[in-house]
């Protein structure tokens, strides 16, 4: 008897640790990531932003940045583009929020634009420029930025 309740125990005590052991990739939902592209020297739309925001995703409703201050349309784009891009906020790179508030490269020096990531948690606030010269970006984040273009050439289709 007694070693029958030892197994029912042990039984448990598996199940219940693998239950536990399921992936998380929800978004945690106190995070927003604001990512984008902006060219200083265009004319007309020069900055395009999303806004991961609450499991949706948001547009800017800006033309120049940083000139203007960042502003999004209330009403959010639909879930398959959400969906394009969520992964941009579960796969943030350590590398990234190790090094807060960095310019990296020479974003737009070239007249060739610059990244621009925000990364907003009920803790904090920071924030990147990037260059898009992947020369420029260090080997950890290549991958991600990569990632990054991709996300916004799918979006501005």
């Amino acid at each position: 008897m007694i070693i029958m309740k030892n197994l029912f125990v042990m039984l448990l005590l598996v199940l219940t640790t693998l239950s536990g052991c399921e992936e998380n990739t929800r978004p945690n939902s106190d995070e927003v990531l604001i990512f984008g592209v902006a060219y200083g020297y265009c004319v007309g739309d020069c900055a395009h932003f999303f806004q991961i925001k609450e499991g949706a995703l948001f547009k800017d409703n800006i033309a120049r940045y940083p000139e203007e201050e960042l502003h999004f349309d209330k009403d959010p784009l639909p879930e398959d583009k959400y969906q394009v891009t969520k992964s941009l906020l579960t796969q943030f790179p350590e590398y990234l929020k190790e090094r807060p508030n960095e310019t990296i490269g020479c974003p737009d020096c070239a007249d060739q634009g610059g990244y621009h990531l925000i990364l907003n948690s009920n803790e904090e606030s920071q924030y990147w420029h990037i260059d898009t010269s992947t020369g420029s970006q260090p080997t950890e984040i290549k991958a991600y930025m990569d990632q990054v273009r991709t996300v916004l050439e799918q979006l501005q289709d």
